[in-house]
């Protein structure tokens, strides 16, 4: 999988959109400023509407911040996406609104022309009532500026994808890159040419229950832990990394291993004294290379949980807040990423993950990609 390394929050300037119509044009800076708040406010509105698109308080008029060809096709982009909104509302409710912020890095401006990168930070808030109000995203784009008449408009932007299985909704995947493409039909490939699993690992059922789990056993193992702990842990570190941990480049499974943590399981064994390539251990070190494998190896972790009997075999729509869930995207015995269950609507699971980071994405949406429809799913309950 293709991995590019997230940037940093930064300085988050936010607004919830519906756009004033023209307003979003601002005033062209004279010289390169890093942080420029007229450039900043013309992305923010940018990123802003095209959100705003795919819910119930769509912009009255498309493209007003856009130039030349860009805005040409805003008519066009707006069709599709409210096709989009068509779709997210019979496939789980919708979304209401739109609250889009951005931080703006690698500004470059020469006279009437500037490029940037853009981080991206869009909350989609949800028609339906249930444990979160909202999905948040984060995404990367690169982008092109051009001013006009002593103002600037957004001229290209580029998605910056990272994996084939996370794109937000308001991206359209046909019009990703070569490299993407390749990389869809590479797993496509892959789902038809598909084996049997193993006998000791058979896939959970993704049948979509009619009534949804609202509650956990109260048996030993449930009242060891505190959930509510790993949940909140899992929220607050969606779209940030805690420098208490071990840095990886890849940690969607040291995420996960971090939320267990907080809710109370216990490290097992410790560097160097343990074997970091044993399934029985799991602890985290100061680095990847002092840590277990079981600590941030999806495939070492589902072993470690399974046979210390902190997790369970449940069906993906029986998830519940802290339950976790795997994939194997190659079919090849190997998981290959892990996320965690945030809470439930009526729609069913949300789900937060590591790498191009969401919180509280419904679980059917995800679903709905085919890579992860066809991927082995691997549902704990734990």
């Amino acid at each position: 999988m293709r991995r590019r390394s997230v940037l940093g929050a930064g300085a988050l300037g936010a607004i919830g959109l519906v756009l004033p119509g023209a307003a979003a044009a601002v005033a062209a800076p004279t010289g390169a400023v890093a942080g420029n708040e007229e450039i900043e406010a013309v992305l923010r509105a940018h990123f802003g509407e095209r959100a705003s698109w795919v819910t119930a308080a769509p912009p009255k008029t498309a493209g007003q911040t856009a130039i030349g060809a860009l805005r040409q096709s805003a008519g066009a982009t707006a069709d599709r996406l409210a096709g989009v909104r068509a779709w997210l509302d019979s496939l789980h409710g919708g979304y209401r609104r739109a609250i889009t912020a951005v931080h703006v890095s690698d500004l470059v401006v020469e006279g009437a022309r500037a490029t940037a990168t853009v981080t991206e930070q869009t909350d989609l808030v949800f028609n339906v009532p249930g444990s979160s109000d909202r999905q948040t995203y984060r995404a990367e784009h690169r982008v092109e500026l051009h001013a006009s008449g002593g103002q600037w408009y957004v001229a290209a932007t580029a998605y910056q994808w990272t994996n084939v299985f996370s794109v937000p909704v308001t991206q359209f995947e046909d019009e990703l890159d070569l490299a993407f493409q390749a990389e869809k039909a590479r797993y496509a490939e892959k789902a038809a040419r598909a084996g049997v699993p193993a006998a000791n690992r058979q896939p959970s059922s993704t049948a979509v229950t009619s009534t949804l789990p609202r509650e956990r056993s109260s048996d030993a193992v449930a009242l060891a832990y505190n959930y509510a702990n790993m949940v909140s842990y899992a929220r607050s570190w969606a779209l940030g990394r805690n420098p208490a941990y071990p840095s990886y480049s890849d940690d969607c499974t040291s995420f996960i291993s971090q939320s267990m943590r907080a809710g109370g399981w216990a490290t097992v064994g410790s560097y160097p004294l343990s074997s970091r390539s044993s399934n029985s251990n799991w602890w985290y070190g100061s680095y990847a290379s002092t840590s277990s494998y079981t600590w941030g190896g999806a495939e070492n972790w589902y072993w470690f949980a399974r046979n210390s009997g902190r997790a369970r075999s449940i069906g993906v729509y029986q998830m519940l807040g802290a339950d976790v869930l795997q994939y194997d995207f190659d079919f090849d015995g190997n998981i290959s990423h892990t996320q965690i269950c945030t809470g439930t609507n009526s729609a069913g699971p949300l789900m937060t993950q590591h790498g191009s980071d969401y919180r509280d994405k419904p679980l059917n949406e995800i679903l709905s990609n085919p890579t992860n429809a066809n991927a082995w799913k691997y549902a704990h309950r734990t």
